[in-house]
């Protein structure tokens, strides 16, 4: 990938999208996942202001972590009524 960003970079093609449109046709890749991806390894590499890759998997792990915390929570916090099924009418003397 970093090669082909050289590649592109460097005046061999007018501009980045007809780069991109004739890697993606030689590649057989769509042109948007490609442009995605040129966009992403930007971003990594400080080109492009944004969320780097990792920062966007520690999001990730995060909010997964905060859905957990909260479902838990939700279980404890159940009422009595519907954590405890207790049938009164079998003859409670």
């Amino acid at each position: 990938m970093h090669r082909v960003l050289e590649v592109m970079r460097s005046k061999v093609y007018p501009s980045q999208w007809k780069a991109i449109e004739s890697i993606t046709k030689k590649l057989s890749i769509n042109h948007e996942t490609w442009r995605v991806w040129v966009r992403r390894a930007e971003t990594d590499a400080g080109q492009r202001p944004g969320l780097t890759s990792d920062e966007r998997a520690q999001m990730k792990a995060l909010e997964r972590e905060t859905k957990s915390c909260a479902e838990r929570t939700k279980r404890r916090c159940q009422p009595v009524s519907a954590t405890i099924s207790v049938n009164l009418s079998d003859g409670v003397r």
